[in-house]
């Protein structure tokens, strides 16, 4: 759920996921249905406005641009397919796909000049005790060129968001002497992948 304003909230409807481990929501739990809606806060009775529909597959989270005007969303659009980054304006006009390819492509988020920080599994890592594939910390071009990598971790980062300041925070998984469930630490980058610092947790 993401506060657009008084009045409008941009919502997610899907099936929960029930993945086996916390690094593998972007891999199993796979149930299709559901889509990208807006919603009134102040009016739970108005209908919901209905952006994207999935019948055959499943949006995974998604953020709203500093304008209010362009929704990003991971969207896997049926079972035999990764997730890949969509926009939409957010009077349901110019739906684009900025990703493809074999791979997951999840987690997004608006960086401050407007280009894109992403996780995706494109490379060939895996996690250490499962087969699950591997998504770290990436940025793109607004238009889904430029792709570059800012994380060299690997095993999986998670849940990548901007700060006031406008460095990067994100959890990522330490393996060494760490479980996979209780410790997921916080880390900040800058957008440019420099000053990479633990924030909070890694103890």
């Amino acid at each position: 759920v993401l506060l657009w304003d008084v009045d409008r909230l941009l919502v997610i409807k899907r099936h929960e996921i029930t993945a086996s481990h916390v690094y593998t929501y972007h891999y199993e739990g796979f149930r299709a249905g559901g889509g990208l809606y807006i919603v009134s806060p102040l009016d739970p009775n108005r209908e919901p406005i209905e952006l994207v529909t999935s019948p055959t597959g499943q949006i995974l989270d998604c953020d709203l641009s500093h304008d209010g005007k362009v929704a990003l969303f991971s969207w896997r659009k049926q079972e035999d397919e990764g997730y890949h980054l969509w926009t939409i304006n957010v009077d349901g006009t110019h739906l684009k796909q900025l990703t493809r390819g074999s791979w997951h492509d999840y987690n997004a988020c608006w960086l401050p000049d407007d280009d894109i920080a992403f996780l995706t599994t494109r490379w060939p890592q895996f996690a250490y005790c499962w087969h699950a594939p591997v998504g770290v910390l990436h940025r793109m071009d607004a238009d889904g060129s430029g792709i570059q990598k800012l994380s060299a971790n690997y095993l999986n980062d998670f849940t990548p968001s901007v700060l006031n300041d406008g460095r990067i925070l994100y959890s990522r998984w330490e393996y060494v002497d760490k479980p996979a469930a209780p410790i997921q630490s916080l880390w900040t980058v800058s957008p440019d992948g420099t000053l990479l610092s633990g924030y909070f947790g890694n103890q």
